[in-house]
């Protein structure tokens, strides 16, 4: 009876030694947006090679060598808050500049159905330095934090934090002094943080895309 020897065949050094993190599973899903570096798709003829994103040193199924894989985040939500902030500036803005205009030009507040009593226990005896703040800070200072914010300016958030900051302080500033709130005091305090916090928003997304 003819005698079988079984011998191992030799292995090739990168068969032998595979390269650290080449068994790694992959658990990242496929990204249309992932870029690769160092990958090299296999040839199909019936389909398109597909990208996939995994890991660094990960080895993916129908690629040679391993692959570097960056994903990159389309900033839809942060484009969505520049925007919305945009908005909301432009809106403080023409109010302010429209009630402080009419101010600084009629002290009295006549025009504007508002009685100077409103100031007794103010420190200002007309209507002239506050419709001059209305006019300056939430009226052209919004309108500017405004232009930012679609611009999508790098200070864009900071500009509306502080912006939205001085409204509130302005509207309970008003509050304290005229013992009582009117309704336009209680939108324009929401406004004022909501903006602040949109801002907020806006200068969180931008530190989570650079990281």
């Amino acid at each position: 009876m003819p005698t079988y020897v079984r011998r191992s065949l030799p292995r090739s050094a990168s068969a032998a030694q595979p390269a650290p993190g080449a068994d790694r599973p992959c658990h990242e899903a496929s990204s249309p947006r992932a870029t690769l570096s160092g990958a090299r798709p296999l040839a199909s003829p019936a389909a398109e090679p597909q990208i996939v994103a995994a890991p660094s040193g990960c080895r993916l199924a129908g690629t040679t060598g391993t692959a570097t894989v960056r994903i990159k985040v389309i900033p839809l939500v942060r484009k969505s808050l520049f925007n919305g902030l945009g908005v909301l500036q432009a809106f403080i803005g023409v109010g302010a500049v429209a009630g402080g205009l009419g101010l600084a030009l009629d002290p009295s507040g006549e025009s504007l159905g508002t009685p100077l009593e409103l100031l007794e226990e103010t420190p200002f005896a007309t209507y002239l330095v506050p419709g001059i703040v209305l006019f300056t800070v939430n009226g052209l200072g919004s309108l500017a934090g405004a232009v930012a914010s679609f611009a999508r300016h790098r200070h864009a958030s900071e500009a509306a934090m502080a912006l939205g900051a001085f409204l509130v302080a302005w509207i309970l500033v008003q509050v304290y002094w005229m013992s009582g709130f009117h309704w336009l005091h209680w939108l324009y305090l929401s406004l004022g943080i909501v903006e602040a916090v949109l801002g907020w928003s806006v200068r969180r997304t931008a530190r989570r895309s650079a990281a």
